[in-house]
């Protein structure tokens, strides 16, 4: 969804929020986007 927004808007960069209950819900997110786009997740 996020490459078809940018491909839609032309953005060059997508801003995420990350919001979460707990830090670890926080960094589990954050590694799943990382992973997804191979990126680093620190």
């Amino acid at each position: 969804r996020l490459e078809s927004l940018q491909e839609q808007t032309g953005v060059d960069e997508i801003m995420l929020v990350v919001q979460g209950y707990s830090r670890r819900t926080q960094l589990r997110t954050v590694e799943l986007i990382a992973d997804h786009y191979s990126m680093p997740s620190h």
